[in-house]
C-alpha cells in the first residue's frame, strides 16, 4: 500500500503531496485525515509529520524507490475527507500552504510530532502568587522586580486575583514556560496542577428557567421568510440588516430551533469572545446541554472537551467567535451557519492562513447546501452590495419590540467647550457630566467608548521635541498605568516608566493623548459618585474577564462601564440610557478607504447600547468636526444614506466590491535590502499582469518598521479568481526561487487594512 503524505512545511515548494511506503504493520491503522512521522528528504535521522490525503495500490510513477512511513500518530482521524478539501481551497484562496489551513481543523491541543490524545487529562498547570497581592503590589512599588516581564505576569496576577492557568499568562503576557520557571526559582510564583471542569458550557447555565419570547410581526416575517429556505435544502445568501435592539437573536434562536427540529446542526458565530459569552449564555438558557462554545480564551483541556462533545455528536449548535467555523461537524449534518455582527474586522485573520471567515461560511454552506446568514445593524458596504446587486437575499428589521424607541443622539461641537469658564473637564463636556449625575440619580448606566487602550497614547519631550518610540518599531509607546509600563501595541515590547528622554538625556518627558485609562481616572476626578468598570484588552486578558465584567454590570456593581471597541456591540444591558462617544474624530483620522465605513459602524453600534428595553436612550458623541457626513449619518442613523455616499466613491476608484484588494507584504531586516528586492518583484508581478489587473509600484506603510523587520507593500487590484491567484503565486514563487534576497514575502487577499 502506498499512501500520499502532505508534509507539514512553511517551505511553499513543498506545499504538495509525497509518496510513502505504508509498512505491513501498519496498513490496518493507515487512513486518509491521520497524521504520520516520515523522513523527508535528506534529513538524516529528523522525523518530519505529514497527513495522509490520499491511499492507493501503486507509486504515482512508475518505478519510483519509497521511503517507509516510520509512524501513525492518531488512533483517530484528525480531518475528514472534506475538510482536506477544504483546506485545498484555502491555500490558493490565500496564498498558504494546505496544512497551515488543516491546522485550524485539527482537534484542539493537537501539537507537532506527538501522538493525539483522548481526553483523560484533567489537569492544567495553575501559577498562584507566592506572596499576597498587597505585599506584591508593594515589590512593584519599590521597584524591586526588575524583569519587565516578571512585572507583567505579577500585573496579570493581581489582576486575576492572584492565581492564573498558566495557558492564559503566556497568551497574554507573550511569553514562554521558561519566565515562569525562573520566577518559580526566585519564589515569586507557584506553579501546581489544578483539575479541569468537564463541560465549559455548564458555566453558563442559570437557575432562571428559559421563557421563549413570542415574535413581533416584523420578526415573525423575517423568520418565516428563512425558514421556508431551510426547508428547500438549498444554498441561500442570506443578509438580515436590523437596527440595533431589533432582536436578531431571537430571529436566530428560532431559525436554530427549526434546524434541529430538521435534525440537522448549526454554528453561530460572534466577533468578540465578550460576545460569545453573553450569546453562549442566550442559547445555554434555551437549549442547555444541546450547545458548545469554541473561543481561544478557553485552555486546550477545555476547547479539546468541547470539540471532541461536537464530533461525538453530542451537541447540535456551536456558539464561537472566529475559528468555531472549523469546528468538526459535517457537511451533511450542517443545516444553517449564522454570523452575527458580520461588519467586524475580527472575521478577517491577519495572520497565516489570512483567511475571510465569511468566505469559508459561503464554501461551506455550498458544500452543504444550507443557509448561511449574516446579520448587523451597519452591514459592510461589500455584504450590502452583495444584497441589493448580486446573490444576496436582503431581510431587515427595522423596530424594536414592544415601540422601544431607538436613542437620541446628539452631536456635540468640543471646540464650545473651550468657551466655558468654570469648565470641569478638559475631556468630558458639560452636557455629558450633567446627564451622568443625573442618570446616577436616577439609578441607571452609563457607557463610555473610545477606541484607544492605555493611558497617555505618547510621550513628547518639553527640551527637543521628540517621541519616545518603540526600539523595535517606528511608533509611539502607550503609558499604561495600571500595568506602571510603557508599551508597544504593535510588538507588545514593554520598558519601565521614566521621564528621562532617549535623544537629549534631559527628564523632560511629558504624557500627551487620552486611552481609556485616562478617562477612568478623569471621571473619577469630576465625579464623586460615580463607580467605573472598564473594559478593554488589559482588563479582559484574564480568564473570563469579559464575562466577569459583564455580569458585574448587569448586576449593577458600577454605574458606569469605560471601554474600546468590544463594549460598541451586541451587548443588550437594559438599565444603560446614556452613551458617550469620546474623540469620534480619531475615527476618522484613519488613512484606509474604509474609514467612513468603520467609524459609522463604530458610532452607531455603541450608540445601540441605550434604550435597549422601556427607557429612553441619550447619545452624545464629542467631535471637533460637526459638519463631517459621517458624523451627521450617525445623527440621523441613516445606514442608507451612508451605503449610497460609500458605493459612488468606491466605484468611481474601483474599491471592493468592484475589485479585490491583493496586498503583498515584503519584509526584511535591513532596509537597503528591502529596497532592492521590492523593485526586483515588482518587475515579476509586471510580467505576469493581465489587461484587467493593476498594479501598483511599491510603497511604504505609514509604520515601516515593525519588531525590528522594515516593510514595504504592493498593491494588485482585480477581480479575483483562480486565475489571478494562479498567477500571483507564480510571480512569488520564481522570485524566490530565482532571486537570494533575504526577504519574507506574503500575500493578503482583501486585508483589513491597505498599507
Amino acid at each position: 500500500m502506498v499512501a500520499r503524505i502532505l508534509i507539514d512545511s512553511s517551505v511553499k515548494g513543498i506545499n504538495k503531496v509525497f509518496d510513502y511506503k505504508v509498512p505491513e504493520e501498519l496498513i490496518s491503522q493507515a487512513e486518509i485525515g491521520k497524521r504520520v512521522l516520515i523522513n523527508f528528504g535528506n534529513g538524516r535521522g529528523r522525523k518530519d509529520e505529514g497527513i495522509i490525503v490520499k491511499l492507493q495500490d501503486n507509486p504515482s510513477k512508475e518505478g519510483m524507490r519509497l521511503k517507509k512511513i516510520s509512524e501513525i500518530l492518531d488512533d483517530n482521524c484528525v480531518v475528514s475527507r472534506e475538510k482536506l478539501t477544504l483546506a485545498k481551497w484555502m491555500s490558493k484562496q490565500y496564498f498558504c500552504n494546505v496544512y497551515d489551513c488543516l491546522k485550524l481543523m485539527f482537534p484542539p491541543g493537537t501539537t507537532a510530532k506527538f501522538k493525539e490524545k483522548n481526553v483523560k487529562q484533567k489537569y492544567e498547570n495553575k501559577i498562584s502568587l507566592k506572596e499576597d497581592i498587597e505585599t506584591v503590589k508593594k515589590y512593584i512599588k519599590e521597584d524591586k522586580i526588575k524583569s519587565v516581564k516578571h512585572m507583567q505576569v505579577l500585573n496579570y496576577l493581581i489582576e486575576s486575583s492572584g492565581a492564573a492557568m498558566q495557558k492564559d499568562i503566556l497568551d497574554a503576557v507573550n511569553i514562554t514556560k521558561g519566565v515562569l520557571d525562573t520566577m518559580q526559582k526566585k519564589e515569586l510564583i507557584i506553579i501546581e496542577k489544578e483539575e479541569v471542569k468537564e463541560e465549559y458550557s455548564k458555566l453558563f447555565e442559570s437557575d432562571i428557567p428559559y421563557t421563549p419570547k413570542v415574535l413581533t410581526d416584523e420578526q415573525e416575517n423575517v423568520y418565516e421568510s428563512i425558514a421556508s429556505l431551510i426547508d428547500n435544502d438549498e444554498y441561500y445568501n442570506c443578509i438580515l440588516k436590523g437596527i440595533t435592539g431589533s432582536g436578531k437573536t431571537e430571529v436566530y434562536i428560532n431559525l436554530i430551533e427549526k434546524v434541529i427540529n430538521n435534525n440537522k446542526k448549526a454554528i453561530m458565530l460572534v466577533p468578540e469572545i465578550s460576545l460569545t459569552y453573553m450569546m453562549a449564555e442566550r442559547f445555554v438558557s434555551r437549549f442547555g446541554n444541546k450547545v458548545a462554545i469554541l473561543h481561544s480564551k478557553m485552555t486546550n483541556t477545555e476547547r479539546k472537551r468541547e470539540w471532541m462533545r461536537i464530533k461525538n455528536d453530542e451537541v447540535k449548535i456551536v456558539v464561537g467567535a472566529r475559528s468555531a467555523i472549523f469546528s468538526p461537524i459535517e457537511f451533511s449534518n450542517l443545516g444553517i451557519i449564522i454570523i452575527d455582527e458580520e461588519h467586524d474586522l475580527s472575521y478577517t485573520s491577519q495572520t497565516t492562513p489570512k483567511y475571510i471567515t465569511e468566505e469559508v461560511a459561503k464554501y461551506m454552506c455550498k458544500e452543504a447546501k444550507c443557509v448561511l446568514l449574516r446579520g448587523s445593524a451597519t452591514p459592510s458596504i461589500v455584504t450590502y452590495y452583495e444584497a441589493k446587486e448580486e446573490d444576496g437575499i436582503l431581510f431587515t428589521l427595522n423596530n424594536r419590540p414592544n415601540n422601544a424607541k431607538p436613542p437620541e443622539i446628539e452631536i456635540l461641537d468640543m471646540k464650545q467647550e473651550f468657551t466655558y469658564a468654570n469648565r470641569r473637564s478638559r475631556i468630558y463636556s458639560e452636557e455629558f457630566l450633567d446627564r451622568l449625575e443625573e442618570n446616577i440619580k436616577k439609578g441607571e448606566q452609563t457607557i463610555i467608548f473610545l477606541n484607544r487602550r492605555g493611558h497617555s497614547a505618547y510621550y513628547i519631550c518639553d527640551n527637543c521635541g521628540a517621541k519616545l518610540k518603540c526600539p523595535k518599531c517606528d511608533v509611539a509607546m502607550t503609558y499604561h498605568k495600571k500595568a506602571n509600563l510603557n508599551i508597544c501595541h504593535y510588538c507588545s515590547h514593554a520598558e519601565k516608566v521614566t521621564n528621562v528622554c532617549k535623544e537629549c538625556g534631559q527628564s523632560t518627558l511629558k504624557m500627551h493623548g487620552i486611552g481609556v485609562e485616562k478617562l477612568e481616572e478623569e471621571l473619577y476626578r469630576v465625579c464623586k459618585d460615580v463607580k467605573i468598570l472598564r473594559m478593554d484588552a488589559d482588563t479582559t486578558m484574564v480568564k473570563d474577564g469579559h464575562k466577569k465584567i459583564l455580569d458585574a454590570f448587569k448586576r449593577k456593581e458600577a454605574n458606569c462601564l469605560i471601554g474600546t471597541q468590544m463594549i460598541s456591540k451586541g451587548h443588550d444591558i437594559e438599565n444603560v440610557t446614556l452613551v458617550l462617544v469620546v474623540s469620534a474624530d480619531s475615527l476618522l483620522s484613519i488613512n484606509d478607504y474604509k474609514a467612513g465605513e468603520r467609524a459609522f459602524s463604530n458610532m452607531l453600534q455603541v450608540a445601540g447600547r441605550a434604550g435597549r428595553k422601556d427607557k429612553e436612550g441619550y447619545v452624545i458623541i464629542q467631535t471637533y468636526d460637526e459638519k463631517n457626513e459621517i458624523i451627521k449619518a450617525v445623527k440621523n442613523q441613516d445606514y442608507d444614506s451612508l451605503y449610497e455616499d460609500e458605493i459612488y466613491f468606491r466605484r468611481m476608484l474601483d474599491f471592493p466590491p468592484f475589485c479585490s484588494i491583493i496586498q503583498i507584504d515584503i519584509t526584511a531586516d535591513d532596509l537597503n535590502v528591502l529596497s532592492k528586492a521590492e523593485k526586483r518583484f515588482y518587475m515579476y508581478l509586471e510580467k505576469v499582469k493581465t489587461d484587467n489587473m493593476e498594479i501598483f509600484s511599491p510603497k511604504s506603510p505609514y509604520i515601516q518598521k515593525v519588531n525590528n523587520k522594515y516593510r514595504s507593500y504592493i498593491v494588485i487590484k482585480c477581480i479575483f479568481d483562480e486565475e489571478k491567484a494562479r498567477r500571483i503565486k507564480f510571480a512569488v514563487d520564481k522570485f524566490e526561487e530565482n532571486e537570494k534576497f533575504k526577504v519574507k514575502i506574503s500575500v493578503t487577499k482583501d486585508p483589513i487594512y491597505v498599507g
